[in-house]
């Protein structure tokens, strides 16, 4: 055998072999680590994700508590529905998860899901979807990793970027003695000769600044004018609720009228939650 020919039979040998460690280093990296559970946050609105792998590596569960927003109002409810997503052998999965108003135990919003695994790390996108609230649709990207570390880190990078979380979003109106339970971003309709008597915007919450000050303010159809801001009220604990009734002394000639509605939240000036209700009083409820 000539010396040219070992050479090029030592080469192809070489290559072969670097090109064969080279697949079984992408076959290592593909797909989750089973029973690993993956921690990070989305891009926008920085809202913790984790996906907990089955035992097996061939479904994922994902849990996102909070939809992000991509608007001031609406909101989802405070139960999520998921189930697990099937892992293909390339590490990809998609799914979806409902968010219910448990008062009613309707599905007032939806986030699908996409993504791959690769090794300890997995990323991919969420689409946000409100169904009484479609300005508040939008989409985003998100990472996580595998470890008891990167859930450290995502918990750290989600406090170091909100000082308050809103949880739930809600309307009590009252109309004589009934009460009508609305979730944040939707609409209620009622018989025009039996007006609405009463508003109260509810806005649940975690992580609050405990000591800060916030006030309220409820703003209304041009023909209702603004209620004013009331006074200032520390947050005495981290996670709680917010509510106050609008009696129909509050507004112009007594008188609530039909329209969109939004009460805000603010701490320092700067609006950290809000609500909005529209009211459709109308002939064909009566």
């Amino acid at each position: 055998m000539s010396r040219q020919l070992r050479r090029f039979l030592a080469l192809a040998i070489a290559l072969t072999t670097g090109a064969l460690l080279a697949a079984a280093a992408v076959a290592l990296a593909a797909g989750p680590v089973k029973g690993a559970k993956y921690t990070g946050a989305t891009v926008h609105g920085k809202q913790p994700i984790s996906l907990k792998v089955s035992g097996s590596g061939k479904s994922v569960t994902v849990s996102v508590v909070f939809a992000p927003l991509y608007c001031e109002g609406g909101g989802t409810g405070e139960r999520q529905i998921t189930k697990p997503a099937a892992i293909s052998s390339s590490g990809a999965f998609k799914g979806s998860i409902a968010y219910e108003f448990t008062p009613e135990h309707k599905v007032t919003g939806k986030l699908f899901f996409n993504g791959k695994f690769s090794g300890h790390t997995v990323k991919g996108t969420a689409r946000s979807e409100f169904l009484l609230a479609k300005q508040c649709d939008g989409s985003t990207s998100f990472s996580a990793k595998a470890g008891a570390a990167a859930a450290r880190a995502a918990t750290s990078a989600h406090a170091a970027s909100s000082t308050l979380r809103v949880t739930s979003r809600s309307w009590e109106v009252g109309q004589g003695e009934a009460v009508h339970n609305v979730a944040g971003g939707g609409k209620l309709e009622y018989c025009s000769s039996q007006p609405a008597t009463g508003l109260t915007p509810i806005i649940a919450f975690s992580h609050a600044p405990v000591g800060k000050s916030y006030t309220i303010k409820l703003a209304g159809p041009a023909a209702s004018g603004t209620i004013p801001p009331g006074v200032k009220t520390k947050f005495t604990k981290a996670s709680g609720r917010t509510s106050q009734t609008y009696g129909t002394p509050s507004f112009p000639h007594h008188k609530i009228a039909g329209g969109a509605y939004t009460f805000s939240m603010l701490v320092g000036g700067k609006t950290v939650a809000s609500v909005k209700l529209t009211l459709d009083p109308t002939s064909s409820k009566c």
